[in-house]
């Protein structure tokens, strides 16, 4: 009967040791499917103009960058062309439902970027205040009407 309960003890306690021993060879495996998984973030430039919407338009590819969590900035950057005299708020109206299309928790990575040439800015208030808006977002300006 001794002997009995002796096997029973040993056993009793080699179960949890083996647990435990066996446990510390699931950690790395996990880790390293889970490493594996990760990408790097990233930033995304869409090229657009006066004449050039097809990479930002219609606006969901855009959103859905925007959206991403492994993307950081989202750089709307501009081909250069000239904007033909255009006023700053003409050029906001047309970027409007673009950003509007990005959820507003992630607006923040929407970013201007290239020169916008030939634009022109009229003595009204609205108009000044759309220019300090492009610039805020990262657009420069190249000749001013």
């Amino acid at each position: 009967m001794k002997f009995h309960k002796t096997i029973t003890y040993k056993i009793k306690n080699l179960i949890p040791m083996m647990a435990i021993a066996g446990a510390t060879l699931l950690p790395p495996a996990c880790c390293k499917v889970e490493r594996e998984k990760r990408e790097p973030h990233h930033n995304t430039t869409y090229v657009w103009g006066k004449y050039n919407w097809d990479a930002v338009w219609p606006a969901d590819k855009v959103a859905a960058s925007a959206d991403s969590t492994l993307v950081d900035n989202v750089f709307l950057l501009n081909d250069g062309a000239s904007w033909e005299g255009s006023s700053t708020t003409a050029v906001l109206m047309q970027l409007t439902p673009i950003i509007e299309s990005v959820k507003p928790e992630n607006r923040y990575k929407i970013r201007g970027a290239g020169i916008l040439y030939n634009v022109a800015q009229s003595t009204t208030e609205q108009t000044h205040k759309d220019s300090i808006k492009l610039a805020q977002m990262g657009f420069k300006f190249g000749r001013i009407y």
